[in-house]
């Protein structure tokens, strides 16, 4: 736990420094935190947030819960991604982000600068560096492109004013320069000057110091002095700079680098997050009410002073420039240093609050996510009375406070506290609940008939949902609504009215409310959800097409599934499939539907669906586990590569379905045909053995759940199911298994045919498929711990020795193979003894003498012994004891 706590400080202190050196880290800095947690949580299976039931997640009233803050973004469709969608590779213990990489149009971007630099196509480097520019706002870079992108562009911009190219070429190259040498040195790369290469400083002082490049060159003049960590040099060199160009573009950046190398003068520096509490304690929610501070005496000395007016000086100047948010950061940081957190939130809260920089807002979630947990309720109190003047920030303050604070969905806080930890946790998450909901109440009745009067009731009406207190959180969000709410106000007002309605059981409203907000939000940030919410009210309601159209539309193909397989019923899927025929997806359903129809033994059904699925081909994969095809033969329905890339039904699939349909009712006349009860009896015998010799995937459907159906079975919280659900899933996972139906075969034999050969045999598999049952995964045991079971009536191995008592139980019931009665291909009984042979007549006489004179001498001994024991033997003892008594009395007497 140490070594995590150091690594976080550390990640910490890199973010700060990087908003200015190299600003991009922040995707970087989220997945290096994904590779702590997944290290000290440890390798499991994580599941898919892109499902309902399946998703380990979001559970309950989670998913009518509005999403917390982002801590970063897709750049290329813009929506937000949460920590769940970053991905770990734990066997190589490597760092990667799965297809919706938000940092990949980033790279691109730079890399095609480069490439137009190198070239000398300057009108194309300007094109590329915005588009960089673009992406990185977003998603922020890993070597501080960030910086040099703008100050790139700022030279390039001079060309408009008269500069000649080769200036700003000789400057670019000069950039360029500086920029490697700080990449090397990042890298521990060997210093490449040996080899011939011109340094910055050298590069540097040949660009011709035409008029509209000075600041620029002044700029990376004093950026060398600040690399080299001669910070004195460099305040001199930022300060005399934003004196000397009082209307440069490089005056804002000088000015910032001033109060920074300022700040790193100062004793109050150090190399760690900035935040004592949580570099020396990482209790990860520390106590609302005490918190002390580790905070040096020598503090706040003159340097942290001059800082801290500079950071001020730099946003008096310029209120709404590009490092107004890279200020307040570092203001945070050094009141953090100072011990006062309470100034530390408020800044990042102003942070929060500007629009106009959307890195700055994740860099500001990013830090809340690590200082907020140990204000004390003093503190907060302090951070509210001043943002209670500046409506936007405490706006952003209520919104990160409920859903980033108090119910942030994606701790695990469990594993930091224990069980103790997490009541702790639960008291202080409904106090913050509480909070807000006079926070934003008192500012609502502050700021009446105004913008900010509606987003405050709007917090209200979100903060009354999370505390339960539904019909104040519908009334809320109505009268947030009435007010005129408008954007991204009026989608969440419609979410929590939504959300309010559901838990009502007004599930009509609902669906209105959430369909408007579907159509309204139009792929924005809040239709998943919405869509989701749709899903489960339609479900609460008992409307199973609406809930399936919702998963269709979201592509939650374990959810389809799950719909397709499991819930609903025959009737209901042909006719959703009849009703909806523009649907991209109706192969798979039609496929689902006759594989559906394959284990209800509906034949002429599954021979008509499938004749209407058109199919596709493609290459099985041979090294697949999960399931196991029969032994002697390919599966066809093992899983097939790119299934989830791929769209369409596999022909081998169909065809394999119906070559079980034709086969199955092949054996059933077989059965029919058969004379006599001896003959009917093994020929069902037969069919029932075939079943359970068969593969598991005879009933199974590889499009539907592309290989994850027993893992995502196993882990269904079947606790928290509906009770008509629970049924439905009992019902279709013993139709799903081969082994049942065989089973029932069986049990049908022993009750028609009970004096056959084949009952008996047939009565002893039927244990056995018990007990394969039993044990067959999770779910199975658990409903056989419960006293459920598959078929008509359970049958243990005393039933079978009761019924037929001669019958011989074969020496083990491990790796049966009923159909040809054997063991693993071998003898199922040991032999039996050999009879003795009869001995001869000589042989019989001597052993019937024998007998005589063993008896003769037997009964003679025992008359002697008799004899002994009663006669002889006492008259001896009671003439010794008179012996004895003579000679006693004699010797007396003399």
């Amino acid at each position: 736990m140490k070594k995590i706590r150091e690594q976080i400080s550390v990640i910490l202190l890199r973010l700060q420094i990087n908003r200015i050196i190299r600003p991009g880290a922040l995707v970087r800095v989220l997945i290096c935190l994904a590779v702590i947690s997944a290290t000290a949580i440890g390798c499991g299976w994580f599941g898919t947030s892109e499902t309902v039931r399946f998703n380990h997640f979001l559970k309950g009233h989670d998913f009518f819960r509005l999403p917390p803050l982002p801590k970063a973004i897709n750049s290329v469709t813009g929506k937000p991604v949460h920590w769940y969608d970053l991905e770990v590779d734990s066997e190589s213990d490597t760092e990667s982000v799965n297809s919706r990489h938000p940092g990949k149009d980033t790279e691109q971007a730079w890399h095609l600068a480069e490439s137009a630099e190198e070239r000398g196509e300057l009108s194309e480097l300007r094109q590329h560096l915005r588009d960089y520019l673009k992406f990185s706002d977003l998603t922020g870079d890993e070597f501080g492109n960030r910086n040099s992108a703008f100050d790139r562009l700022d030279a390039l911009q001079s060309l408009d004013q008269g500069t000649s190219v080769k200036a700003v070429s000789a400057y670019l190259a000069a950039r360029a320069a500086y920029d490697y040498e700080n990449y090397r040195k990042a890298k521990a790369i060997p210093d490449p000057s040996a080899s011939g290469a011109e340094s910055s400083y050298q590069l540097i002082t040949t660009v011709p110091a035409e008029a509209n490049l000075k600041d620029n060159i002044a700029y990376l003049q004093a950026a060398l002095l600040y690399r080299d960590g001669n910070f004195e040099e460099a305040v001199k060199a930022f300060t005399h700079l934003a004196a000397s160009y009082p209307r440069s573009e490089k005056r804002e950046a000088a000015l910032l680098m001033a109060a920074i190398s300022t700040m790193k003068q100062s004793r109050s520096f150090t190399g760690g997050s900035g935040d004592p509490s949580h570099n020396h304690s990482y209790n990860h929610y520390g106590s609302p009410e005490s918190d002390p501070e580790e905070v040096p005496e020598t503090c706040c000395d003159a340097a942290w002073q001059a800082a801290k007016q500079a950071f001020l000086r730099q946003l008096r100047e310029y209120p709404r420039g590009r490092y107004e948010s890279d200020a307040r950061g570092w203001l945070a940081y050094l009141h953090l240093r100072a011990g006062d957190r309470a100034s530390a939130l408020i800044e990042y809260y102003r942070m929060l609050a500007n629009e106009r920089d959307p890195g700055s807002r994740l860099n500001a979630v990013f830090s809340l996510t690590f200082t907020r947990h140990h204000a004390t309720t003093a503190q907060m109190d302090r951070v509210e009375a001043v943002l209670a003047d500046e409506p936007a920030a405490a706006l952003a303050y209520a919104y990160h406070n409920l859903y980033n604070y108090a119910i942030d969905p994606g701790e695990d806080i469990s594993f930091w506290g224990g069980d103790k930890e997490v009541k702790k946790r639960q008291v202080v998450a409904k106090s913050e609940r509480s909070r807000i909901v006079t926070f934003a109440t008192r500012l609502m009745r502050r700021y009446p008939q105004t913008g900010y009067s509606r987003a405050f009731t709007l917090r209200v009406a979100q903060a009354s949902l999370e505390l339960g207190e539904y019909k104040s959180a519908r009334d809320f969000a109505v009268r947030a609504l009435s007010l005129g709410s408008t954007g991204e106000e009026r989608r969440q007002a419609l979410w929590v009215k939504g959300a309010a309605e559901r838990y009502l059981h007004d599930y009509a409203a609902a669906r209105r409310s959430l369909t408007t907000l579907i159509t309204e939000d139009a792929g924005g940030s809040l239709t998943e959800g919405a869509q989701r919410m749709l899903a489960i009210v339609a479900e609460d309601s008992g409307d199973l097409n609406v809930a399936l159209e919702q998963y269709l539309a979201l592509n939650y193909k374990y959810d389809v599934a799950y719909f397709i397989d499991v819930l609903m019923t025959l009737e209901q899927l042909a006719g959703f499939i009849e009703r909806h025929p523009q649907l991209d997806q109706q192969d798979e359903l039609r496929y689902a539907l006759g594989v559906r129809y394959l284990r209800e033994h509906r034949w002429n059904e599954v021979r008509t669906t499938m004749a209407r699925v058109r199919t596709t081909s493609g290459q099985p994969v041979s090294d697949y586990n999960h399931y196991k095809p029969a032994s002697s033969s390919t599966n066809p329905k093992l899983p097939w590569k790119n299934d989830t890339k791929s769209p369409g039904v596999r022909e081998a699939w169909v065809l394999g379905d119906l070559q079980t349909a034709n086969e199955f009712e092949a054996r059933e006349r077989a059965v029919e045909l058969a004379q006599g009860d001896e003959a009917k009896a093994e020929t069902m015998y037969q069919m029932a053995s075939w079943l359970y010799q068969d593969s598991t995937l005879l009933f199974y459907n590889p499009k539907a759940w592309q290989g994850w159906r027993h893992d995502l079975i196993e882990r269904l919280d079947t606790t928290s199911l509906a009770p008509n659900e629970a049924r439905l899933l009992w019902e279709y996972s013993q139709k799903h298994e081969p082994t049942t139906h065989a089973l029932a075969i069986y049990l049908q034999i022993v009750q028609r045919y009970p004096k056959t050969r084949a009952a008996r045999d047939a009565l002893f598999t039927a244990v056995v498929c018990h007990e394969r049952l039993a044990d067959y995964n999770s779910y199975w045991r658990s409903r056989y711990e419960i006293g459920l079971h598959a078929g008509e009536r359970m049958v243990k191995i005393r039933e079978v020795k009761k019924a037929y008592p001669d019958f011989r139980l074969p020496r083990t019931r491990l790796d049966w193979e009923p159909a040809t009665r054997t063991i693993n291909g071998g003898p199922a009984w040991d032999p039996l003894p050999k009879p003795k042979p009869r001995p001869s007549f000589s042989t019989r006489v001597k052993a019937k003498l024998g007998s005589l004179w063993d008896s003769f001498w037997d009964s003679f001994w025992q008359a002697v012994t008799g004899f002994w024991q009663n006669t002889v033997r006492p008259w001896l003892v009671n003439g010794f004891y008179t012996t004895c008594e003579i000679v006693i009395c004699h010797l007396v007497l003399v």
